[in-house]
């Protein structure tokens, strides 16, 4: 599933089932300090529905092209060969699935993208009319853009001359889901967020 955040998941969730089910998101970045695999296999164990929230532009394989989005892939089991996802059917490396876990909210968009949608003397003033201005400015966005037109990137930044960085809605992490009146779903709002990994700030 693409394009929805894990509030719009919940909200989701909640409308289809007519408020008998309801969800709570954990925050994986920064950096937690949780063992992947038992921690999920500890909620679900208990009956919770797992959906993971990933950044799929981070850890692709070598030889693949970078993805186009963030990606939503509901877990159906854990064991020491891995995590079992749907959407697609597989099974991943536990240590790889946190590292798309742990990840900024950021976007790469392709230069491809970006240059077909410009004509003439576009008008980056709109960027200013965004939710939240100060993240398109704090990742230089225009600058970025300006940059890529102009062909004014250092030859050995090969990821800045074919991608531009810009903010995302989403954010890494896992969507615990559960029937709304059930000792389950007052344990998982009462449960704290997972520990930072020392040294991580949030």
């Amino acid at each position: 599933m693409k394009g929805a955040t894990h509030q719009q998941l919940i909200e989701g969730a909640e409308k289809a089932s007519e408020g008998r089910v309801t969800g709570r998101f954990f925050s994986f970045y920064p950096e937690r300090n949780v063992d992947l695999t038992t921690w999920l296999a500890s909620w679900m164990k208990k009956g919770a529905i797992a959906i993971a929230t990933m950044n799929m532009q981070i850890a692709v394989p070598e030889g693949e092209g970078i993805p186009d989005a963030w990606h939503h892939q509901m877990i159906f089991g854990v064991d020491s060969e891995g995590i079992y996802m749907t959407n697609p059917l597989e099974i991943e490396r536990s240590s790889l699935v946190k590292q798309r876990l742990c990840s900024g909210s950021q976007l790469l968009i392709r230069k491809q993208d970006i240059m077909s949608r410009l004509s003439g003397d576009p008008d980056f003033s709109l960027l200013k009319e965004t939710v939240d201005c100060s993240k398109w400015e704090e990742l230089d966005v225009v600058g970025q853009i300006n940059r890529m037109v102009s062909g004014d990137v250092a030859p050995d930044d090969v990821s800045h001359s074919s991608y531009v960085v810009i903010p995302a809605a989403y954010r890494s992490g896992v969507t615990l889901f559960a029937r709304r009146h059930s000792d389950l779903t007052k344990e998982l709002l009462l449960t704290p967020d997972l520990p930072l990994l020392n040294n991580q700030q949030s």
